[in-house]
């Protein structure tokens, strides 16, 4: 069983390409260290994208936390922001309709979002977190604490699978 802490991620300003590049490298080079690896490295980059993405946009501020470690057997990625009560209520809602749905139901409500056109002016009407529950994730969840002007600190946990290497 592992319990190892990585990496803490914090900065400023746009999360561009070679962020995600070095957040993605260190994960994986993390993981080897640790003889553990992932079934699709692809998706996890996708996962790590569309996190980092949605933290930027949807920011009140600049700063974004990112942070990553396996317990259990199992990969967590987090990412912290800070955003206004609106953003925060919409995430919280997203993440919740994905909690309570099948793999099926993930898919087929990516699609209809895709189909439909369900867009509005603040994106794809969760279409990040479907797309994130679509990777094969294991589970998604939202932590959060209200601050004095009405905005909030979120925290999104990914839980990911990860495999041991045999010798």
């Amino acid at each position: 069983m592992l319990d190892s802490h990585f990496n803490k991620f914090s900065f400023d300003g746009e999360v561009t390409d070679e962020a995600v590049s070095n957040f993605y490298t260190a994960i994986k080079r993390s993981l080897e260290s640790k003889k553990s690896y992932v079934a699709n490295p692809s998706k996890l980059l996708s996962t790590v994208i569309e996190l980092l993405d949605n933290a930027q946009r949807y920011s009140k501020g600049n700063t974004i936390e990112f942070d990553w470690f396996i317990k259990d057997d199992e990969l967590v990625l987090q990412v912290s922001n800070v955003t206004d009560a609106f953003n925060f209520e919409r995430m919280k809602k997203a993440i919740s309709d994905i909690q309570t749905m099948t793999k099926q139901e993930v898919r087929e409500s990516y699609n209809a979002i895709l189909v439909d056109g369900q867009f509005n002016d603040h994106g794809g009407a969760g279409l990040g977190y479907l797309r994130i529950a679509k990777n094969g994730i294991k589970s998604i969840n939202l932590q959060s604490q209200k601050l004095f002007d009405n905005s909030y600190v979120c925290t999104c946990n990914i839980v990911c699978e990860i495999r041991q290497q045999s010798n």
